[in-house]
């Protein structure tokens, strides 16, 4: 039956989704008609991506895949506004119900979306530019689909070499000048150009206490990786996740999990596990204590 579901049921699935979502996300870019700014290749595609991001806010509203740009829905999705992953077949579909009635009752905005390409298969990844159709294609190393640069409004190929000594701000700034953005501006966003986060970021909390964000929006680390990571001092181990197996195992380490009154100690250790947006519904009112999630 597993084996029936793996390789019969869940392709075909999957493929069924791609049809729906990929007709839901032209139809979507026809009527928005944003700025396309795609990343492909082998180099340092998330911190170029992270740069050209931070530049193009200062002209447009911009949305960008934040995690798992090899996860095949991570473009249709970022397209059409989702950051976090669906888990379920329930949610896959209130997706494509809600994003089909918002092709009729959302207005056209003007918006740029930076899309980081790495599909795992090269037939995923032509299916997905031939429905984006970028304006701008910054293309690093090498990629496992050949581009026409005549296709391109702007197009750019830097060896991983060329994209280190050009540096990241040389190419978040050509994107800029591309758009005619003001020379301020594109020194404006610059300056508040971020790093990709980490997947698992360790976060100073209140009372001198250590918080372990290993939240997602796509997909979980999983948890032996993530207490690799954690040197525990003398303080509580505190957990907070939805998982049910992740509750078993921490509670049979000595983790409390998911305690209802909760205040951070010295050197306290505060794991925080599960979908970022859901955790903080969840949660929210202790989250918020530990000062300490930022975005």
């Amino acid at each position: 039956m597993q084996n029936w579901k793996r390789n019969y049921l869940k392709p075909r699935v999957r493929r069924f989704i791609r049809k729906i979502l990929g007709y839901i996300t032209l139809r979507t870019l026809q009527k928005h008609q944003p700025i396309i700014i795609s990343v492909a290749g082998g180099g340092p595609t998330s911190l170029i991506r992270e740069a050209i991001f931070s530049v193009v806010t200062e002209k447009l509203p911009t949305r960008r895949n934040i995690e798992l740009p090899e996860a095949e829905f991570s473009i249709p999705l970022t397209v059409l506004g989702y950051t976090d992953y669906p888990s379920s077949y329930s949610e896959w579909i209130w997706v494509i119900i809600k994003s089909f009635i918002q092709l009729f009752t959302v207005k056209a905005f003007k918006h740029a979306l930076v899309l980081e390409l790495k599909p795992s298969k090269t037939s995923v990844m032509a299916y997905w530019l031939s429905i984006l159709n970028p304006e701008i294609l910054i293309q690093l190393g090498t990629t496992v689909y050949e581009f026409t640069p005549t296709d391109f409004g702007l197009f750019r190929n830097y060896n991983i070499d060329d994209s280190s000594t050009a540096g990241y701000e040389h190419i978040a700034t050509e994107v800029g000048n591309y758009l005619h953005m003001d020379s301020l501006d594109i020194e404006l966003g610059l300056a508040a150009i971020r790093f990709p986060e980490a997947r698992i970021r360790l976060l100073p909390g209140i009372n001198s206490s250590t918080v372990v964000d290993a939240t997602h929006y796509y997909f979980p680390l999983k948890l032996a990786s993530v207490l690799e990571t954690i040197s525990t001092g003398k303080g509580r181990l505190i957990a907070f996740t939805d998982y049910e197996l992740d509750q078993q195992l921490l509670t049979a380490e000595n983790w409390e999990v998911n305690p209802l009154n909760f205040t951070p100690l010295k050197n306290d250790t505060v794991l925080l596990r599960g979908r970022r947006a859901d955790l903080i519904v969840r949660h929210g009112n202790i989250i918020n204590r530990l000062q300490a999630i930022a975005g």
